[in-house]
């Protein structure tokens, strides 16, 4: 294979000012991977802390192959942890051993790409990026400083939530929305970064080490949008995230973060109580379905139609009536209940309330409509008018 043409790059210390860790998205493999046609140059920008895995994410990997497949290109390499480092490039144009005529054997062509990205790690493994912290900014301005010479096709490989941006705090940003989290951004020296001629494709690492649980769905989601947003904000031409999954031992001289706190998902809306109305059964004949008085019933149910048309939409109101335990019809005493809902449901269908929203029903002996008095008692003797909410998803 010809020569790895590694060529090391200089360091560059930037300022303090963020620390991050990894998002969400689709799954990262080899195969699927290729830069965008016309691109010659890929950049990887990978943070090194101790919660990620020192390797070269598969995402990029699999860029750095396809790009050896049409001959040319270069993969350009910044690690970053309190500071950012430019660790070098590789020539991606994989020559023939001994000569510099190019290898057009794909297996020996993805040997000598793996070689060469076996010089790069051991590179990055070797480079100086502080002790403590993953500097967002320091990233973010390493990808806009390579496009000054022309349009950067960057690769960021972060666990996101494990940065701090100074005089924010990670945990401050996580406890509101991604939206809101980026605004606040925003409004710190990150804003200065400009991003226009970035497409940007960000690889969320899974964060590791000791301590740190897996990250839930509420946290995988959150550093999605969030990474997302704030390359849009910053100008950024931002592709949907995916996820590197692979789990190794750090970077040698990693810069230390401390273990990712979950973002706790949000409560699930307690549906509101079902209000109640009662129509007690003297309103109506004895043994039958009739309205004694059917004004103050009709007032009594345009009463209850009025809490329906107050309650969210598509609430269900369900109409019951009940009965006391006398004779020995419960069949009957059960038609007779339901045909006293049945009117009083026709009352509230004519105060308003849709009729797709209501239903009817008659209980017999077995269920009381006053619970704590006896099955016998008068009290039983009623229609129950119940609105409900519908549940919140």
């Amino acid at each position: 294979m010809g020569s790895s043409r590694f060529i090391p790059g200089r360091v560059k210390a930037l300022v303090v000012l963020a620390s991050l860790a990894a998002a969400c998205g689709g799954e990262s493999t080899e195969a699927d991977s290729e830069p965008a046609k016309g691109v010659s140059e890929i950049v990887l920008i990978a943070e090194k802390t101790d919660r990620v895995a020192g390797v070269i994410p598969k995402d990029m990997r699999g860029k750095a192959k396809a790009l050896a497949e049409k001959g040319a290109g270069t993969l350009r390499v910044f690690a970053v942890g309190r500071t950012a480092s430019e660790v070098g490039f590789i020539d991606l144009r994989i020559t023939r051993a001994g000569t510099d005529q190019e290898e057009h054997s794909p297996p020996l062509r993805a040997i000598g790409v793996d070689d060469r990205l076996t010089d790069l790690s051991e590179a990055i493994a070797k480079a100086q990026v502080g002790s403590i912290g993953f500097d967002l900014y320091a990233a973010l301005q390493a990808a806009e400083d390579i496009s000054k010479g022309g349009r950067a096709d960057v690769t960021l490989a972060t666990a996101v939530l494990t940065a701090t941006v100074a005089p924010l705090d990670m945990s401050v940003l996580t406890a509101g929305d991604p939206e809101a989290a980026v605004q606040e951004v925003m409004k710190t020296d990150i804003s200065e970064v400009d991003l226009s001629g970035v497409d940007l494709h960000p690889v969320l690492l899974t964060p590791g080490g000791s301590g740190q649980e897996p990250l839930g769905v509420a946290s995988e989601v959150w550093r999605e949008k969030f990474i997302v947003g704030l390359g849009q904000a910053l100008g950024a031409r931002v592709s949907e995230p995916v996820r590197d999954r692979e789990r190794a031992a750090p970077w040698a001289d990693p810069s230390a973060v401390p273990p990712i706190v979950q973002i706790e998902p949000e409560p699930t809306p307690t549906p509101d109580p079902p209000r109640v109305g009662r129509i007690d059964a003297a309103y109506f004949r004895p043994d039958e379905a009739v309205l004694i008085d059917p004004a103050a019933v009709e007032s009594k149910a345009a009463q209850i139609a009025g809490q329906y048309l107050e309650a969210p939409a598509g609430s269900v109101m369900t109409v019951t009536g009940f009965c006391a335990k006398f004779g020995d019809n419960p069949a009957g005493a059960r038609a007779l209940s339901k045909r006293r809902a049945e009117v009083i449901r026709d009352l509230l269908v004519d105060a308003g309330v849709p009729p797709e929203f209501v239903r009817a029903d008659g209980k017999g002996w077995d269920v009381k409509g006053t619970p704590g008095k006896p099955a016998q008692d008068r009290a039983q003797r009623v229609v129950v008018v119940k609105i409900t909410a519908p549940e919140t998803t």
